[in-house]
């Protein structure tokens, strides 16, 4: 089963094969997902899932189709969970899942097989849903069953009387507009159909996942009618479901559905590692967003655009997999939103809120300039250009506001060390709050957040330098005083590793992953011996086989299983549940210390073909979950698909890679 190109074969069962998701995206904030047997375990599992002009945040329109193909011998396509119940119980006929160029299934039995596809189009706010009679009789009718949610994609929705139950049949379209103020939705058909009206609930469908998370299972959902397709052997039938108004022109849809099918095909091969199959699907995080700006999606299926998430995904999802251009665009875009030294914490159009709320999202922009150089770019007259005329004016502007205190929530304290937070905020990226208070505020200094403040110096003295400007005394005087200061606030000298956080009441002695921003940072902040002393603290206490525990075990606080209700799971999100994308700065920090190189390099090229081998092919096919549990991680938890998971991930292997050629 764990193939790289995607291939899922017969027998299929529901507990099985239940909890392996599929995605589809449109590079602009839209998507569609499901299990690869087609069951809804989730509320955020849909075909439809987009972005709403003049609304915040994504909405559930369209849940599934379900397909009865009336041959001699029925089929019937798709699954349901009810209580106590699945309808129909598609999984049965199944013969094939595969997710690569796109997802498509095979449902076969002794009289014929149909082929089910489904794409989306770049920027287009459209799922295309293709059937195809591929053995059988020359000419099989078929009723469809469209299953409408139309709801935010964090809601559920039930039977109620505000509801519109017209559908608008006209020319090869039919149309719902179900509630006022909320725009239509156009389902077009290639071929030959006829609607049959019937307006009805389709009632109690439970997502067992959400159930799981605490959170509410069970909703209802509505079908506007009956529709009936004639399907012709060897003829794709196309239909395109959309938001009227957003979704691209588009003439007759045979001819739209093989050019895309051909687009997907040229070239197309099969991905020969599983690094190479997580750098293809992770090309699904990165957008450009109804606004019109370049970003990227911090996860899914619940994530939206998040800034501080975007910065630590960027380097790997870009140039380190071979998109560096387009990691400059969204770097580019990004500069304009830069509000006295932050970035947006989310972004509305996608997240559902926009917040400045993070006190790291700019000082990680610097962070992602300087892995751009690191990368090697700023070689040539060009890109120094665009780092010194495009790049530099932004990193001064992060750190002006930092030097003149206009960061809301942070200060320079007289040694010049970052302080910020209160013991009722939280700022940093472990912000969890569960029962009304942060979990962890991290209030004081933290020590990422000062290691990021001197990489951000150190990048517009290396910036300066470039562009062949006079050193700036203020800006040297800080790093030459920094790191001794650091060292002082910071070294535990009795444990050998670097305290989380000061503050009022002395060090935060909690061994979290947080200092390896430390150990990897530019020259000068630690030296060596500290930096070989934070990696193997963090190795020893820190490091699983999926990522690294935010918290030692052994800690009073740790928590060794990430469940519960929302409350509980939030209060263990930072407090020992693992989390892949640590691993970045954690391969970083272990090459810059090893007095091996070649031995290192093999321990983390084997770490993570390990990993991505166990891990691909379970959860989210192709890419790397949000979390895992802290004591014994096994399966993912959280989104899916998270986006910084991948990114570091494939910038640790790319590292690997690089030192080792």
């Amino acid at each position: 089963m764990n193939s790289l190109n995607g291939k899922f074969k017969a027998p299929f069962f529901p507990d099985t094969h239940g909890s392996i998701e599929w995605l589809e995206t449109n590079n602009a904030g839209a998507y569609a997902s499901s299990s690869i047997i087609e069951l809804n375990n989730r509320k955020y599992h849909g075909l439809l899932v987009a972005p709403v002009e003049g609304f915040e945040g994504r909405f559930h329109i369209l849940s599934s189709v379900d397909i009865i193909l009336n041959s001699r011998e029925p089929i019937l396509t798709g699954i349901t969970r009810y209580p106590g119940a699945f309808y129909p119980e598609g999984w049965r006929a199944l013969d094939e899942a595969v997710l690569l160029p796109f997802p498509h299934w095979v449902y076969k039995n002794s009289s014929c097989s149909l082929k089910k596809e489904v794409f989306m189009r770049r920027e287009e706010s459209a799922v295309w849903i293709v059937y195809t009679l591929e053995d059988g009789d020359a000419v099989v009718n078929a009723d469809l069953k469209f299953l409408f949610s139309c709801r935010n994609s964090h809601n559920l929705t039930f039977e109620n009387s505000s509801i519109n139950r017209t559908a608008v049949q006209s020319g090869d379209s039919l149309t719902i507009a179900p509630y006022t103020g909320f725009p239509s939705t156009e389902i077009r058909f290639s071929g030959e159909w006829e609607y049959e009206e019937g307006f009805y609930w389709d009632k109690n469908i439970c997502y067992i996942d959400e159930k799981d998370r605490g959170l509410e299972w069970i909703e209802d959902r509505f079908v506007p009618g009956t529709v009936s397709i004639v399907l012709k052997k060897g003829v794709p039938f196309v239909i395109k479901v959309g938001i009227v108004g957003a979704g691209k022109a588009c003439g007759d849809l045979l001819d739209y559905y093989r050019k895309e099918t051909a687009s997907r095909y040229k070239g197309y091969s099969e991905p020969e590692s599983s690094i190479e199959l997580l750098r293809r699907q992770s090309a699904h995080f990165l957008l450009r967003n109804p606004s019109g700006k370049n970003s990227i999606n911090a996860g899914y299926p619940w994530f939206g655009e998040w800034g501080r998430d975007t910065m630590i995904a960027l380097p790997g999802l870009t140039f380190y997999s071979g998109k560096t251009e387009q990691g400059i665009r969204i770097l580019s875009d990004y500069i304009s939103m830069i509000k006295d030294g932050l970035l947006p914490n989310t972004l509305g159009d996608t997240q559902g809120f926009t917040s400045y709320n993070s006190i790291d999202a700019g000082l990680l922009f610097c962070w992602a300039i300087n892995k751009l150089i690191d990368f090697g770019y700023g070689r040539n007259n060009d890109e120094k250009a665009v780092l010194t005329g495009r790049f530099l004016p932004a990193v001064r502007a992060v750190a002006g506001a930092f030097i003149e205190n206009r960061v809301e929530h942070a200060e320079l304290d007289s040694d010049g060390l970052v302080y910020s937070g209160s013991p009722d905020t939280q700022l940093t990226w472990m912000d969890a709050t569960a029962w009304g208070r942060p979990v962890t505020p991290r209030y004081g200094y933290a020590v990422e957040l000062n290691a990021l403040w001197y990489d951000a110096l150190k990048l517009i003295e290396s910036l300066d330098r470039m562009a062949g400007n006079k050193p700036e005394k203020n800006i040297a005087n800080r790093i030459e005083a920094f790191p001794e200061k650091f060292t002082e606030k910071f070294w535990l000298n009795d444990y050998g590793y670097l305290s989380d956080t000061v503050n009022e009441f002395g060090p935060d002695m909690k061994i979290r992953p947080n200092m390896l921003f430390a150990s990897s940072a530019r020259n000068g902040l630690l030296d060596l011996e500290k930096r070989k002393a934070v990696a193997a603290a963090a190795e020893k206490y820190l490091l699983t086989d999926m990522g690294l525990r935010t918290l030692a075990p052994g800690d009073p606080d740790f928590a060794e299983f990430y469940s519960g209700g929302p409350d509980e799971r939030d209060s263990k999100y930072h407090q020992g549940t693992v989390w892949p994308w640590p691993l970045g700065i954690m391969v970083e920090t272990s090459l810059l210390v090893s007095e091996n190189q070649e031995k290192t390099r093999n321990f983390w090229g084997n770490y993570i073909n390990n990993f991505l081998s166990v891990h691909l092919f379970r959860d989210g096919w192709g890419s790397v979950s949000e979390i895992f549990d802290g004591l014994a991680p096994g399966t993912g938890k959280g989104c899916f698909a998270q986006a910084w998971s991948c990114g570091e991930i494939l910038r640790a292997a790319e590292i690997i890679k690089r030192e080792r050629n």
